[in-house]
């Protein structure tokens, strides 16, 4: 596995638990939008200096930019969910332990050597990887 790819890997197990709570952030702010505009009713306005004019325009360009981060989020976290459920349990709590908790592989306090830990992610991490596509 090439470098570049193994440190996007573990930036995005890193970055798990952050892009569920976002989801949920997402979710909780998409509906108060939505609750605030029941209905589309602007129309085409003009556009002075790059502003919308119309509140239920920007409220649908809001809209736009939390779907772009929802979509992000939600397509790692599932890509990561489906892996670590394909995991043996051993596997799974390495990967849960080291690489999305942020434990040293020295202090997981896993029943295992370092060399064997190493070994390990060495194996798994390229699965994470071809579930994200890269």
């Amino acid at each position: 596995m090439q470098m570049h790819i193994r440190k996007f890997v573990l930036a995005e197990l890193e970055r798990y638990r952050d892009y569920k709570s976002q989801i949920e952030e997402y979710e909780l702010e998409r509906a108060e939008i939505l609750e605030s505009y029941p209905v589309a009713t602007w129309q085409k306005e003009r556009v002075s200096g790059g502003n919308i004019g119309d509140s239920t325009a920007n409220a649908a360009a809001r809209l736009e930019r939390l779907d772009a981060g929802y979509a992000r989020a939600r397509f790692y976290v599932k890509a990561i969910e489906r892996v670590l459920n394909s995991l043996p349990d051993e596997n799974r709590e390495l990967i849960e332990t080291v690489c999305i908790g942020g434990i040293p592989a020295e202090h997981a306090g896993l029943l295992m050597d370092r060399a064997t830990i190493y070994r390990r992610l060495n194996e798994i991490l390229p699965l994470f990887a071809l579930r994200m596509g890269l």
